[in-house]
């Protein structure tokens, strides 16, 4: 069996090769066919789909190796994705076009009303001598995305219409699937879609979390079987004898990631406060990210917190610091009347879901010395990705 490979955009585009033939082409009647392998029935014929991801962010969101069992016995498989789950929506099942050399698709249920749009979006695509534009079935994944959603209007929560034909943990194969158009909806496992669904006027995007990046996913559409692209001639085969399908795709999922970030909070405790002696007290902050040779600084501030007025303990909260990276916070100046019980805490791992604190204290040590702080003021830039100081004003 042949086994070709396409990416997130690719699909779109052999989707459209499938309906279309390569090249694509229109019957007289307007309906879009493909060439279908003789005495195959597309509602017996079975494919399989393998989700798959680029490479340097897989492993992030799969499943750690499992340990190695005592005695020398062979590890057991590793546990789903903890972080990941893929939906697999068959929205419009295969059915034979007129004359039976080919197919197109059938919507029902919920997606009954895509029938219409799919009409339009054909035509537009009548007379092109290749595969129907990317953009077209972009449009189309959108609105079955949308319509899935039950989001037909502006401020509904998402929730799906209907239930996928298949659920996968993480990137694996679905096998057994009924030929058809599919609409492939990654998120992060354990979320309900009113959490993992991102919708903002035209653009819909699905999400899912690590501990470092968030993950945000376009939902596309995948029509199966495939057609085989290997050769120079890129058709792989011959529809005419069936060896031009294709029964075992991958497909790469459509995604980007952006890192999250987190919240640290020092809190600094006095013992003792004397009238008119106001006390500063200074904490150099630096996270880094991996260890040795590798540690990289990922974040490094400076900030004060000033007691007067008879205050015992105050705060400070500092954000956008990368999440999973550690941190180190060192007292690096407590003033001459007190002294700090310990002066670094260091081995914090930031986390976006839960604020880190850091809690230092301070001693009155019965000397009477005035002491005072400077508090350097840096405000991160979208634009560039960096810390930026910003002098005081009239400076």
């Amino acid at each position: 069996m042949k086994k070709s490979v396409l990416t997130g955009a690719a699909s779109i585009l052999l989707a459209a090769a499938v309906l279309l033939g390569a090249p694509a082409a229109l019957a007289a009647s307007g309906e879009p066919e493909a060439a279908a392998a003789p005495g195959t029935s597309f509602d017996k014929s079975l494919s399989s789909l393998t989700v798959d991801m680029e490479e340097s962010y897989k492993a992030d969101l799969e499943p750690a190796p499992a340990p190695a069992l005592p005695g020398g016995e062979e590890p057991g498989e590793a546990g789903p994705a903890a972080t990941l789950a893929v939906d697999l929506y068959l929205i419009a099942p295969a059915k034979a076009s007129s004359g039976g050399a080919g197919y197109t698709y059938s919507f029902t249920g919920a997606f009954a009303g895509l029938e219409e749009l799919f009409g339009q979006l054909t035509e537009e695509a009548e007379g092109e001598t290749e595969a129907v534009p990317a953009a077209v079935w972009q449009e189309m994944a959108l609105t079955a995305s949308r319509t899935l959603f039950g989001l037909t209007g502006e401020g509904e929560a998402a929730k799906p219409v209907s239930d996928p034909a298949v659920s996968l943990d993480g990137l694996k194969k679905a096998k057994d699937l009924t030929a058809g158009l599919y609409l492939i909806v990654p998120h992060g496992a354990g979320l309900k879609s009113a959490d993992y669904v991102e919708a903002d006027g035209e653009e819909l995007a699905t999400l899912a979390y690590s501990e470092e990046y968030t993950y945000r996913f376009t939902p596309y559409l995948v029509s199966l079987p495939g057609r085989n692209v290997e050769g120079p001639d890129t058709t792989g085969g011959s529809t005419a004898d069936g060896s031009g399908w294709n029964y075992d795709v991958t497909s790469f999922l459509k995604v980007t990631r952006e890192p999250r970030f987190g919240q640290l909070r020092i809190v600094k405790g006095i013992d003792a406060y004397l009238d008119e002696w106001d006390a500063s007290f200074v904490f150099e902050v630096k996270a880094v990210r991996g260890e040795g040779e590798d540690a990289e600084t990922v974040y490094s501030n400076v900030v004060s917190l000033d007691f007067s007025g008879g205050d015992l303990e105050k705060s400070v909260t500092l954000d956008r610091i990368p999440a999973g990276s550690t941190v180190t916070v060192t007292e690096v100046y407590s003033g001459a009347s007190y002294t700090a019980d310990a002066g670094t805490v260091d081995g914090l791992t930031v986390s976006a879901a839960e604020l880190t604190e850091a809690r230092f204290h301070n001693t009155h040590n019965d000397r009477n010395s005035g002491g005072y702080g400077a508090n350097n003021h840096y405000e991160y830039s979208e634009e560039d990705g960096a810390w930026n100081y910003v002098p005081p004003a009239g400076a």
